[in-house]
């Protein structure tokens, strides 16, 4: 009886603990998720950030010409002297540069091409001759964010045009005549919260053979952390760099995140009308334009703005690898128009098959950094049956290709998306190729050029070789 008694007090004690370990472990399920960010995102001290006007020309005393225009515009905003002083509420500090070539380089004539909007070549070398810059650190509270960053852009575009300068963003490491910073900066600022994709910018660039990734510049203006998106092929670098621009919108718009550091991004959620309108028309059949995506604590490269940063995660789609969620998510979000081949396959092979020395010419010679081939090879579905599948070419010796799955296999399960491969196209039938390299005029600018029969809407491309 004693023992019985003893066995249930024990078990009932077990259930009880196991039952108290469960109610305690599952209320706050994110306490245990360290390297994933909850609540508001939005940082809590001063937001500051710093813009420099380059003075090619200007023989006028540019801090009283600062202090003038703030009077007028702003005159919320105070000036600080020294690294240790008060910080509360609007100030800034500014401290003006007699010898930028040493101190505070601007972009040279090849980094224009890429980071410099609105120059004409003699503007252009008039920066490269230029001595002095007013370099201005400026300090704003979080929760007045939109008026501290309205208020400097329209400060900074009255001091250049003032004194013939330029405008350097530090943040986004861009340069800008007066007029493009009002066409961008200002004249798109019709809501109360601006476009966020005219004032960040996006880096993307190659990690590896196999994978792309890109990463936010400039979102610290909005005391927020740079987003980052890893894993995923160049093919979809535009409606990656879009779906990025959709959740920085999002995030300044309304910074939190639940318990488990997820957030949803709705393009019909958003609030600046004229940027959602943009987005909803951009979406293609079946596209459900909202996703919930988590949001984890990231180490910034080298290259990267070294403040905080968050990578985005899919975690929500149950795909092999990061590269096929990622896939699959842009997808669901966008929807997919992608292209069939024609109806007359053997015609449009002869077609991509003419130019096949000319490809791989091309790929023994070496491709540039930002210069791709994909061929539209036939891999082994079953022993007399093929899937077509998209693969970006790395290396080619005589007919042997090798190179990474652009797409995920449909009828392939052993295969999956930016996985390597190595296949032999002799006497196969490549329906198609794609070419894409980089141009130079306001940033990178995708072309395409392809093979495909133009019933299905791709017009015939050309080779530049």
């Amino acid at each position: 009886m004693r023992l019985c008694l003893f066995l249930g007090r024990g078990i009932a004690g077990l259930l009880l603990i196991g039952l108290f370990t469960t109610v305690v472990g599952c209320s706050r399920p994110s306490e245990q998720l360290k390297d994933r960010p909850i609540g508001n995102l939005v940082k809590k001290e001063p937001i500051r950030c710093q813009y420099a006007v380059y003075l090619p020309q200007t023989t006028q005393s540019v801090e009283s010409t600062f202090q003038k225009i703030l009077e007028g515009s702003a005159p919320f905003w105070r000036q600080i002297k020294g690294y240790k002083a008060d910080r509360v509420g609007f100030v800034y500090r500014a401290k003006a540069i007699n010898d930028v070539a040493n101190q505070y380089r601007p972009p040279d004539i090849a980094a224009l091409n890429y980071f410099g909007h609105g120059f004409t070549p003699e503007q252009a070398e008039q920066l490269q001759k230029c001595e002095l810059a007013y370099v201005i650190d400026f300090f704003y509270p979080p929760a007045e964010r939109v008026k501290g960053l309205r208020s400097i852009t329209t400060a900074l575009e009255s001091l250049a045009r003032q004194t013939g300068g330029l405008i350097w963003d530090e943040s986004t490491r861009e340069i800008f005549t007066p007029d493009e910073w009002r066409l961008r900066r200002i004249q798109s600022w019709t809501e109360e919260v601006p476009v966020v994709a005219r004032h960040v910018a996006i880096r993307s660039y190659m990690e590896d053979e196999t994978a792309m990734r890109a990463v936010t510049l400039g979102m610290q203006k909005f005391g927020l952390p740079d987003i980052a998106v890893e894993f995923y092929s160049w093919t979809e670098n535009q409606e990656i760099e879009n779906f990025m621009q959709i959740i920085c919108q999002s995030i300044v718009e309304n910074s939190s995140l639940d318990e488990y550091g997820k957030r949803k991004i709705s393009v019909k959620e958003l609030r600046n009308a004229v940027f959602r309108e943009e987005q909803l028309a951009g979406l293609k059949p079946g596209a459900t334009g909202e996703m919930n995506l988590t949001l984890y604590i990231d180490k910034p490269r080298n290259g990267d703005c070294p403040l905080e940063q968050r990578r985005v995660h899919f975690d929500d789609f149950s795909e092999k690898n990061m590269a096929a969620q990622c896939r699959e998510a842009l997808g669901q979000f966008f929807g997919r128009s992608d292209i069939q081949p024609s109806d007359d396959r053997p015609l449009t092979s002869r077609l991509v098959n003419q130019k096949l020395p000319i490809l791989r010419a091309a790929v023994q010679k070496g491709l540039g950094d930002r210069e791709f081939i994909e061929l539209k090879v036939p891999l082994n579905r079953s022993k007399h049956s093929y899937e077509w599948i998209w693969v970006q070419i790395t290396g080619w010796k005589g007919d042997r290709i090798t190179g990474v799955l652009s797409e995920e296999p449909s009828f392939i399960p052993r295969l999956h998306s930016r996985q390597r491969v190595e296949v032999d196209i002799s006497g196969k039938p490549v329906i198609d190729f794609r070419y894409r390299r980089s141009g130079l005029e306001h940033g990178p600018v995708e072309r395409w050029f392809s093979y495909f029969d133009t019933r299905n809407g791709i017009e015939h491309g050309y080779i530049p070789y």
